[in-house]
């Protein structure tokens, strides 16, 4: 179906065009109406109708100027004036301005539904070329975007009138956007071509629409999308399509950290490194199970994203490899101990499309676990003996003290706790201060000695032997590695 727009300033001759013309029957089923040339080019400008119908002696802007106007910004709407003087100077205006026919009034509706018939078979034959035109050069672009730049040549002669090297154009990709969105982006009369590679939607304009220019004119359709775009600033030619294609891919990783919408110049672009182990040795993963079987959610949200800030130097797939090894970590640990009450979701995290997705899926998990351990009530003398020995790790923790807290035995603290997490109280406190001494070398600003009172233990060699033996190196060894 069509649409057509009448402009006329006459009300009454507005309201014969629209309501006595068999719209429906010839094929229209949408009339858009102005009283005025600048309001008929903000229609024009929104919903770009088939076929406009205008008085040419019109107060404010004339019929004339109006279509001059949508020749210079390439609107491809037919027009039809609407006069009632047959004059030569309209004529010349007419061939001019590329105009189909004349009205004369005052006119018949006979008359006013034979030009429309005839210009919307016009139309109909002009959109089945454009679309067969649309589609061989489309395959040409693609082609010309993947390398293969056989015929090129050829094509670029027989589609533009020129060779390739002077043929200039814009490429740019989207990601996030529906597959409705996708297929008004495939329908925009500003298009050359799409197709999608990877994630992401390629978008070939020609070189006089830019980027923004491009985005502002769908900005309106792309308010609910979680958009992303990636583009070069300037347009290429279609031999250096190649080059431009390549550099988007690269910049792929790029919308991992961005945010929504979000567009982003291929000159930005960070180099980023390949996947690393980074959560093997790392004490804050300790850290955080700590506070998640303590129940302590804001200090286990706390350390995640200081974790999670380790990654940020990686690549896409580094940084989410590395972020659900951190989540197997702390499942397996909590199954271990006990203290999941049943199969927990696994958050999405190795496919996720942003890093704030991984953040806020990772949080989620986080948080639902601390609720879980901390609702347990037989976890809670082991909560009690996290929570103190965080507090009082540096310093001489007995079990005595930790007893009195809760109003208990040391003996009957000692052996929940050992039922609860599988260790004595004193090996959880060796446990805490090493993994707390070994964050302290990762930093460098401390000597080995002053690490060792920090975390309770004034005897060095003691310090090094017990570090030794869990880590394997000294803690001089440790420093250099880590």
């Amino acid at each position: 179906m069509y649409s057509i727009l009448l402009v006329e300033d006459e009300a009454i001759e507005l309201d014969t065009l629209k309501n006595y013309v068999d719209w429906k029957g010839l094929g229209i089923d949408t009339v858009f109406t102005a009283r005025g040339g600048r309001s008929a080019l903000e229609i024009i400008n929104s919903e770009d109708p088939d076929i406009v119908i205008t008085d040419i002696q019109m107060p404010g802007m004339t019929g004339i100027e109006l279509v001059e106007i949508l020749r210079q910004e390439g609107h491809r709407c037919k027009v039809v004036f609407l006069t009632g003087y047959d004059r030569f100077e309209y004529a010349k205006e007419a061939i001019r301005l590329q105009v189909e026919d004349f009205l004369l009034k005052p006119f018949q509706i006979e008359e006013v539904e034979a030009v429309v018939k005839k210009l919307l078979e016009k139309v109909e034959k002009e959109e089945q070329e454009r679309l067969y035109n649309r589609l061989a050069l489309g395959k040409v672009l693609e082609r010309a975007c993947l390398g293969d730049l056989q015929e090129l040549e050829q094509m670029s002669d027989f589609y533009f009138y020129r060779p390739a090297e002077q043929v200039s154009v814009h490429l740019i990709a989207f990601r996030g956007i529906s597959e409705s969105m996708q297929q008004r982006a495939r329908k925009n009369a500003d298009v050359l071509h799409t197709f999608t590679r990877e994630r992401l939607l390629f978008v070939l304009l020609p070189g006089m629409i830019t980027p923004d220019l491009f985005l502002k004119k769908i900005e309106k359709s792309l308010q609910e999308e979680a958009w992303q775009v990636i583009c070069c600033d300037e347009a290429v030619h279609l031999p250096e399509l190649q080059a431009v294609f390549d550099k988007i891919l690269v910049c792929e990783n790029d919308l991992f950290y961005a945010g929504v919408p979000a567009v982003l110049a291929c000159r930005d672009h960070v180099e980023r490194g390949p996947y690393e182990d980074r959560i093997r040795e790392t004490t804050r993963k300790k850290v955080i199970l700590e506070a998640v079987l303590a129940g302590q959610k804001e200090k286990a949200v706390e350390f995640l994203e200081h974790t999670l800030a380790l990654f940020t130097d990686l690549d896409r797939d580094g940084f989410c490899q590395n972020a659900f090894s951190l989540f197997l970590y702390i499942h397996r640990e909590l199954d271990t101990i006990g203290n999941l009450d049943g199969p927990a979701e696994v958050p999405n995290i190795l496919h996720a499309e942003r890093m704030e997705e991984v953040r806020e899926n990772l949080i989620r998990y986080i948080e639902q676990c601390c609720e879980s351990c901390g609702s347990r009530g037989e976890s809670r003398w082991s909560a009690c003996v996290y929570e103190f020995v965080g507090q009082n790790y540096m310093k001489d923790c007995t079990v005595e003290e930790m007893a009195e807290v809760v109003n208990v035995s040391p003996n009957y603290l000692r052996k929940k706790f050992k039922e609860e997490t599988g260790m004595t109280i004193l090996e959880y406190i060796t446990e805490t201060r090493l993994s707390r001494a070994a964050q302290m070398l990762e930093q460098r600003n401390m000597k080995v000695k002053d690490v060792s009172i920090s975390v309770g233990y004034p005897n060095i060699s003691y310090f090094t032997q017990l570090f030794s033996k869990k880590y394997g190196v000294t803690p001089n060894e440790y420093r250099k590695n880590a």
